[in-house]
């Protein structure tokens, strides 16, 4: 059988000149213009560079790249074409000039031409851990996160808040009663509702968290603490599509109405197992599970599901089971296809 893959890049980009965004994998923000930038983080570092350019700068771009963990800045000016990157390198965040006009560029008293670097911070907190999960909900449309933000489409912005949310390093993570109460009682149109309101009145278009709707869009403050909202959001983006519990693994538990269809591959389970789910017309289509260790899979599929079918490869027939009370014994290294969902 095959894999459910997902082909869709978590590469994400601005044209706005001043674009304000993570630099992925660290806790630095920067607010990105043509001819300076300006880093900034939570514990009240601060520095300004500025970039001895001519414009304007067309076309003018900022890319996050969370899967590389790196932020390009790049355009044309006068002088000729530019390219800049900025990532963690070990715990120092360095910012690399991959391209310069042939003249280079002048930041401070030094000129920077093709290969050169520049250490923009040290001893920074970077998230290390790799992380395999991915989320698509069934929108391919451009990654301008300007436009994004005018579409105010979750299904555009759960991807990008659910992996920023998880390479962003925070101190501590702290409950969001409102959405965590609105989950456990599967109330779905408040869900919606509740991270469509957190996501225009607590963050930039690119997701880095305030306290108040700058923006004037007459939307009322939810939190008074929002800065561990990208992470903690994160955590219960996760719990609509997957959970784990003391009494098994809970499938799509709380897939609000606007996910008609989607994937989520590579989520990892604290009791050693890799999990791949496909959904569309708000239906189970197809599951995998790789197993890690011996154990006994209880698994919880929405009310719906009367029963289903798990293979042990393509060529095996299969097993109708019945979607209520199913427990599967299943050895290290088993590989596990779920299919033919019925009502």
């Amino acid at each position: 059988m095959n894999h459910i893959q997902i082909a869709d890049r978590p590469k994400f980009f601005s044209h706005a000149p001043g674009h304000y965004a993570f630099i992925p994998g660290t806790g630095i923000r920067v607010k990105a213009f043509p001819t300076a930038l300006f880093f900034t983080d939570e514990a009240g570092f601060e520095l300004e560079l500025t970039l001895d350019l001519q414009g304007p700068v067309d076309p003018f771009t900022v890319e996050q790249d969370l899967e590389k963990r790196q932020l390009r800045i790049y355009g044309e000016a006068k002088q000729g074409y530019f390219r800049l990157s900025l990532a963690a390198e070990e715990n120092t965040l360095v910012l690399r000039f991959e391209k310069t006009p042939s003249s280079g560029i002048l930041v401070g008293k030094k000129t920077f031409v093709s290969g050169d670097t520049l250490e923009i911070a040290k001893d920074i907190v970077v998230s290390k851990e790799p992380f395999e999960e991915r989320l698509f909900l069934g929108s391919s449309k451009k990654k301008d996160l300007d436009l994004i933000r005018l579409r105010k489409d979750l299904r555009e912005v759960f991807p990008i808040w659910y992996f920023l949310g998880k390479i962003t390093p925070s101190k501590e993570q702290k409950p969001f009663p409102l959405l965590e109460e609105a989950i456990a009682s599967k109330d779905k149109k408040k869900v919606q509702e509740l991270f469509l309101h957190t996501y225009l009145a607590h963050f930039s278009c690119a997701l880095v968290p305030r306290k108040e709707d700058e923006e004037k869009q007459g939307l009322l403050s939810l939190t008074e603490i929002a800065s561990s909202l990208l992470q903690q959001g994160a955590s219960y983006i996760r719990s609509l599509f997957f959970q784990e519990k003391e009494d098994g693994f809970h499938i799509l538990p709380c897939l609000i109405p606007l996910f008609v269809c989607g994937k989520m591959i590579q989520i990892r389970t604290e009791s050693g197992c890799l999990i791949d789910i496909e959904w569309t017309k708000h239906r189970l289509r197809r599951m995998s599970i790789k197993v890690e260790k011996d154990q006994t899979l209880n698994l919880h599929f929405p009310s719906d599901v009367e029963s289903f079918r798990v293979k042990t490869s393509s060529k095996d027939r299969g097993k109708i089971l019945p979607g209520k009370g199913s427990q599967i014994a299943v050895k290290a290294g088993d590989l596990l296809w779920f299919d033919l969902f019925q009502k």
